[in-house]
């Protein structure tokens, strides 16, 4: 009796082990190309689950807390069974166990984890171990995916590995990591054509070379980025109003629409089409069938990249709300805490959001970590460790 109550406490006190298991297989995972239908994958996401399932057994939460957690992860589950769409209930879950978790410290460790992986699914891929190139959809010629599904992963991992750096070392950077951060960015574009990811690939630096630029002016430059920090807040949101009422309302006969749509490689007519198809979608759909076409073409939800759009049809308006809400209350919360670092870096990640369909995801978008933290720290019910990118 003693030895199993002994056992309890050790996991009662440790429990942010299963957490770190859990997570970093996950991204494991991912990272490595594995993807819900491949018979690897389902092995590692159900060890995962378990240790995830461990380390919310073994955390001590409030009984509010619990109702809440309840609530939510319940709409989760239904919102899964309803449409057959499983991302948005795994992102639930996984940041229902981030209470009493050093984000910063297991960001380290996602990042380590990713640049592992990459290595080496590249190196396989070059070596002809793995998949290697993917004919793109518009016939141009072979794009190369380095053994990710598709070439626009391949980007949005180099992406998010490079903003990983950034934000991690933040205090560190010099004018060599962001030469070799975008000598890296047009490496990928030119094997990908992503023209959108070496689009956004180029904001990030900008945005990360800003705030070090912003340091270096002293107390005029902590005013500039309190005051960006301040308008951007709302980022998420806005480009859910603005990819709504663009999707809704798009003219292939204005000549402003039709450039925007033309900047993001076709995206505008696309979700145009599904607006025509699908209509509104509250609770979430199944357009995993889609037969949506246009100009004689063929489309499906495979190539609906916009984050807001896709996750408006796949897990309804009342998801996509709640997950606004929750970026909005983060980088709120961020700026009261005078983290203007963070507010600025997880709204530049939201402009992201327009062209692919990843930002819903914890396991591709660790940062949705920091928005978990920003939550239970609010509450006063989690562990005060410091998430600012200033290590």
């Amino acid at each position: 009796m003693n030895r199993i109550k002994k056992l309890y406490t050790w996991a009662v006190d440790n429990n942010d082990i299963f957490y770190y298991i859990s997570f970093l297989s996950l991204v494991f995972a991912k990272t490595l190309g594995f993807y819900s239908g491949d018979i690897e994958y389902k092995l590692i996401m159900i060890f995962a689950m378990g240790c995830l399932g461990l380390k919310l057994m073994f955390t001590r939460y409030t009984h509010k807390e619990a109702a809440v957690m309840a609530a939510i992860g319940l709409y989760a589950v239904f919102i899964y069974l309803k449409t057959g769409y499983i991302t948005f209930t795994i992102t639930v879950f996984t940041l229902f166990g981030i209470k009493d978790i050093d984000v910063r410290h297991l960001m380290s460790k996602v990042l380590f984890v990713k640049l592992i992986c990459m290595a080496v699914l590249v190196s396989a891929s070059t070596a002809g171990i793995v998949g290697n190139f993917v004919r793109d959809q518009y016939d141009d010629g072979l794009t190369y995916s380095y053994g990710f599904q598709n070439p626009n992963d391949f980007m949005v991992n180099v992406f998010i590995t490079v903003a990983l750096m950034f934000y991690l070392n933040y205090k560190k950077l010099n004018v060599l990591h962001f030469l070799l951060s975008a000598y890296a960015f047009y490496a990928v574009y030119c094997v990908t054509n992503s023209t959108t990811g070496m689009m956004l690939g180029s904001f990030l630096l900008v945005v990360f070379l800003c705030l070090k630029l912003f340091d270096r002016m002293g107390k005029a430059g902590f005013t500039l980025k309190k005051f960006i920090s301040a308008a951007v807040i709302p980022t998420s949101l806005l480009c859910f109003i603005g990819t709504f009422l663009m999707s809704v309302f798009f003219d292939v006969n204005n000549k402003i629409m039709f450039m925007l749509d033309q900047l993001v490689t076709g995206r505008l007519k696309i979700q145009h089409q599904y607006w025509l198809n699908y209509g509104f979608s509250i609770l979430g759909k199944d357009i995993s069938m889609a037969a949506a076409r246009w100009d004689g073409v063929q489309i499906n939800n495979g190539i609906l990249d916009n984050n807001y759009w896709c996750s408006f049809y796949k897990y309804g308006f009342v998801t996509e709300m709640f997950f606004i809400a929750c970026l909005v209350f983060a980088s709120w919360y961020f700026y009261k805490k005078k983290s203007y670092n963070l507010v600025i870096i997880i709204n530049a990640l939201c402009v992201y959001g327009l062209m692919e369909d990843f930002m819903i995801s914890s396991i591709v978008n660790p940062f949705l970590l920091l928005v978990a933290y920003a939550v239970f720290a609010a509450a006063g019910k989690t562990k005060v460790q410091s998430v600012e990118g200033e290590g």
